[in-house]
């Protein structure tokens, strides 16, 4: 059974969970991806985004995932690089940025934007959840 804690309320000293079952109805929840190791739709595989670095963390679970997660929690971050296991050390590396570098190719590297972060040169069409590029 998959279940999520979807929600948690504080009424005075009183604390009231709802604990749902959607199983299939939550595979695109970050939880679900994370949970998953499925690269989310903003990941850039094999890709390196070098620089504007302002945190850098090692991550026990080898999951690109946990870097794009916590750079979504975090107002400063526009864009992440997780660096495989064996690279920068025996675990892997996530660094998290304060801007959009150049996209380098390098098999060492999961890169990705935040949601509603693209390149120059792009822009973020909301509906359809992606960077697209823009027409002069």
């Amino acid at each position: 059974m998959n279940c999520r804690l979807l929600t948690a309320a504080l009424f005075g000293l009183l604390m009231v969970c709802a604990v749902f079952s959607f199983g299939p109805l939550l595979a695109a929840t970050p939880d679900a991806i994370l949970e998953s190791h499925k690269l989310g739709p903003l990941a850039e595989e094999d890709f390196d985004r070098p620089g504007q670095d302002y945190k850098n963390f090692e991550i026990e679970d080898p999951n690109a995932n946990t870097c794009e997660y916590f750079c979504t929690r975090e107002a400063q971050c526009k864009a992440w690089t997780y660096v495989k296991p064996g690279v920068q050390g025996a675990k892997a590396k996530c660094w998290l940025k304060t801007g959009v570098p150049a996209l380098i190719p390098n098999n060492c590297c999961i890169s990705g934007l935040k949601a509603g972060i693209c390149d120059s040169g792009s822009y973020w069409d909301a509906g359809a959840k992606e960077c697209r590029p823009r027409v002069n």
